[in-house]
């Protein structure tokens, strides 16, 4: 049996859906053709807003808007300017007088063998034509040691120098290459054979060379310590100390050196503390009995270093 709506029913509906035509019509009045407004949100602008955007007049509102997209930008172009920027290294080399090591920075655009080497011919170090056949990185007993090959042109510059030439230059070379790849030894060969003057032959592993050897300055370092920071002594040329034996320690031992027989003495400002080394060589040797306490072991030896 079907339902039969009555005319005064029917008279009413059509009543409500013109009324709600006329509202939508008066609604879209005041909107240009295609805007619609989001989900929960007004198109009227708050005072103090920028219209239609919800950002406060007084920011940028497209900063605003894209922060996401400007920081992705940032990140980018720090990358791009550490990337210009290149790999910052020490370049030793002997000083005018040939009696001591100067340091100089330079610029690479990528830490590589060719290009330190490169930086040495800058540096007057190497002569045009140097070339690096090789560089072989390799660990023992957690330090790394270098075996670096020239070609032959190496040698031109070796053979002419003396005694002294040949320090500043075999040491610029070495301390050059040991401080750019953190390294403890590196041996040089030329064509696969031992580097060789008219006074010495390069056949082991070369150390750091002491950048002043006419004193005692410059950084002498605990290499065969287990420490992630080795312990360090460091002398400067006006007579005064820096000492760190332990990364633990609040502040670091420092005051004034002498070198008494063939030792160090090193008194710490401000206290009784007393540390002494005996001088063997190039090394510093550790002389715990004579020393006040600082938890090293007797005969620890600390050589020079960067």
């Amino acid at each position: 049996m079907k339902k039969r709506i009555s005319s005064g029913k029917r008279i009413t509906g059509i009543m409500l859906m013109a009324a709600l035509a006329l509202s939508l019509t008066a609604c879209s009045a005041g909107r240009k053709s295609g805007e619609t407004d989001l989900p929960g949100k007004s198109s009227e602008s708050k005072e103090g807003e920028i219209p239609g955007s919800g950002v406060p007049a007084g920011r940028d509102a497209a900063v605003e808007q894209s922060q996401a997209v400007f920081e992705t930008d940032e990140e980018k172009q720090m990358r791009e300017t550490q990337d210009e920027a290149g790999t910052k290294v020490t370049i030793y080399r002997g000083n005018d007088t040939v009696e001591m090591m100067v340091m100089e920075e330079a610029l690479l655009p990528e830490l590589t063998a060719e290009n330190l080497a490169d930086a040495l011919i800058g540096a007057g170090v190497l002569e045009e034509g140097v070339k690096v056949n090789s560089l072989e990185v390799s660990e023992k007993e957690g330090m790394t040691y270098l075996a670096l090959d020239f070609n032959e042109a190496f040698l031109t510059r070796l053979n002419s120098l003396g005694t002294s030439g040949e320090y500043f230059y075999m040491g610029g070379i070495v301390n050059t290459f040991l401080k750019a790849f953190d390294a403890y030894a590196v041996k040089i060969t030329v064509d696969g054979k031992p580097a060789e003057s008219g006074h010495n032959i390069y056949s082991e592993y070369l150390r750091f060379f002491r950048p002043n050897p006419g004193n005692m300055t410059g950084k002498y370092k605990f290499v065969a310590s287990e420490e992630v920071i080795k312990p360090f002594v460091e002398l400067d040329e006006n007579g005064r100390f820096v000492f760190e034996y332990s990364v633990l320690m609040s502040s670091l031992p420092m005051g004034d050196y002498e070198v008494e027989n063939d030792r160090l003495v090193m008194r710490r400002q401000g206290t009784d503390a007393v540390y002494v080394f005996d001088i063997q060589g190039e090394n510093l040797v550790y002389d715990k009995e004579e020393s006040s306490d600082t938890g090293l072991e007797d005969k620890s030896v600390f050589e020079p270093s960067y």
